[in-house]
C-alpha cells in the first residue's frame, strides 16, 4: 500500500470511530433513563375479613412490577389491580408468593387491592416498581394524595331484654277445721296443716281466724271489693288485696275463743305434735283472729311447711278457718332487635388523576 491510500484509510477511521463511540453513548444514556423505578415496599399485616389498598400514580405506557412474599397465615383471598373507578387489570385469587407485571396504558391512578378472607390475621411483604416507558416519565411522581372517608353500615341483632313484672296472686289455702280441746279422748289438742308455696312466689300473706263474726265481716268485704274488682290489683279476695298493699286492714276481732299457732318447717311438725322441742318461723298466742304480710327475709317464700295450732281450752274444742294467698313476681322479657352502627374509616384519593 502507497503512502497516500494508507493516509486516507487512516482519515476514514478517524471519523468512522467517534461517530461509533457517540451512538454507543448516547443508547447507554437513554436506556439507564429507562431502568426499573422502585416505588414502595409495604409490609402488609391484614386482620382477618379485612383489606389493604394501595394508590399510586402511573404515567402512559409504564410497566408495573408487583413482588409479593407471604409470611404468616393463609393465602391472600384477593389481589386486584384497577384503574381507580375503573376497570379491573388482575383478579387473582388464593395466592401466597406472587410476582406479576403488568402493561399500564393510560396516565391516571391505580388501586391494588389485597384482601384477607380468612378467619386468622395474615402478614407478608409487597415490592412495588414500575418500569417507565420515556425519558419524561422517569422522574413521573407516582404520590396520590388522600382524604379519610367514613363509611357507616349498621347490624342487626336481637336480644332478649326485660319488660316487666306480671304479678299474679295464687290462693294456697282456704280452710275450716276443728281444734280439739285438751280433754278430747279421740283427738289431741294439737293440729297441723301443711302447705305448699307455688313456684315464682315473692312474698305471701295469711289470715287465721278463731271467729265466726270475723268469718262474716270477711264474705262482706269480699262483696263490697268484688263490684268493683277489674283488675288483680283491685282484687275481690280480700286477703290478696292485703297482700298488694290495697286494703291495709282486714276484718278482726279480739275477743272469743282463741288459740295459739306456729309457722313450721316441714320437718318440725312431728316435733310440734308430740309436745317436744321444735323450731318455727313466727308464732301467735292465744289469737282469736291474726293476719299478715310475709316477705322472704321473715318467712321463707319457697317449698313446703305447715301451721301448728294448740288449744289450750281444757273442755271446748274450736273451730278455725285459715286463708293463705301467694303473690307471684315472674318477669317478662321479650326479643326486640336493636340497630347498631358500624363505622369504619377508609383512605381514598381526594384527586381524580
Amino acid at each position: 500500500m502507497n503512502l497516500r491510500k494508507w493516509f486516507l484509510v487512516a482519515w476514514l477511521l478517524s471519523c468512522l470511530v467517534p461517530a461509533a463511540v457517540a451512538q454507543t453513548d448516547s443508547t447507554s444514556a437513554e436506556e439507564s433513563l429507562w431502568d426499573i423505578v422502585k416505588m414502595a415496599t409495604v409490609d402488609c399485616a391484614i386482620k382477618a375479613g379485612e383489606q389493604r389498598v394501595f394508590y399510586y400514580r402511573l404515567a402512559e405506557d409504564d410497566s408495573l412490577y408487583l413482588n409479593y412474599t407471604h409470611q404468616k397465615g393463609e393465602a391472600l383471598g384477593l389481589v386486584e389491580v384497577k384503574v381507580w373507578k375503573g376497570e379491573s387489570l388482575l383478579q387473582k385469587a388464593d395466592l401466597k408468593d406472587f410476582k406479576e407485571t403488568l402493561a399500564i396504558e393510560h396516565k391516571g391512578i391505580y388501586a391494588i387491592t389485597l384482601a384477607n378472607a380468612s378467619k386468622a390475621d395474615i402478614a407478608g411483604k409487597l415490592q412495588i416498581s414500575r418500569r417507565p416507558a420515556y425519558e419524561e416519565s422517569v422522574k413521573f411522581d407516582v404520590r396520590v394524595p388522600l382524604k379519610v372517608m367514613t363509611d357507616t353500615t349498621f347490624l342487626y341483632e336481637k336480644k332478649k331484654v326485660f319488660v316487666k313484672n306480671d304479678t299474679t296472686a295464687e290462693e294456697v289455702m282456704n280452710r275450716t277445721f276443728m281444734v280439739s280441746s285438751m280433754v278430747n279422748l279421740r283427738q289431741t289438742s294439737r293440729t297441723n296443716v301443711e302447705f305448699k308455696l307455688p313456684a315464682e312466689t315473692a312474698f305471701w300473706a295469711y289470715h287465721l281466724s278463731v271467729s265466726e263474726e270475723t268469718n262474716v265481716q270477711f264474705d262482706k268485704l269480699t262483696s263490697q271489693l268484688g263490684k268493683g274488682a277489674a283488675t288483680l290489683l283491685a282484687s275481690s279476695n280480700p286477703l290478696t288485696a292485703f297482700a298488694l298493699g290495697t286494703v291495709s286492714v282486714l276484718p278482726s276481732v279480739s275477743v272469743g275463743e282463741d288459740v295459739d299457732y306456729y309457722i313450721l318447717p316441714k320437718d318440725q311438725t312431728q316435733a310440734f305434735m308430740e309436745d317436744k322441742p321444735f323450731k318455727s318461723f313466727k308464732k301467735g298466742l292465744r289469737v282469736v283472729t291474726d293476719y299478715a304480710r310475709l316477705m322472704p327475709d321473715e318467712v321463707p317464700n319457697k317449698g313446703q311447711m305447715a301451721f301448728g295450732f294448740y288449744n289450750d281450752n281444757f273442755v271446748e274444742g274450736v273451730k278455725a278457718t285459715l286463708r293463705i294467698v301467694a303473690i307471684k313476681v315472674k318477669p317478662r322479657y321479650e326479643w326486640r332487635t336493636y340497630r347498631k352502627p358500624i363505622i369504619a374509616k377508609r383512605s381514598e384519593p381526594s384527586v381524580t388523576e
